[in-house]
């Protein structure tokens, strides 16, 4: 199911409402967005560590490579 922009804007504004919200409040609302521009796509939240620092998010595309011996 896409999750529209206007969805995730709406979840987000309702977070802020309650008054508490942190940054980490509104990733949950930007994972299903970022996962519905492709079924492909997988968005972590607080990956590992990497050579550059702490990224909030990776961006993964699932890439499928067969391995079968052709068929003639």
């Amino acid at each position: 199911m896409m999750v529209r922009f206007k969805d995730y804007l709406h979840a987000v504004e309702n977070a802020l409402k309650a008054g508490n919200a942190t940054e980490h409040t509104h990733r949950p609302a930007l994972k299903a967005l970022l996962e519905s521009i492709d079924l492909q796509i997988t968005a972590t939240n607080e990956p590992k560590r990497i050579a550059c620092g702490a990224p909030d998010y990776i961006i993964t595309r699932k890439w499928w490579l067969p391995c079968k011996k052709p068929s003639n």
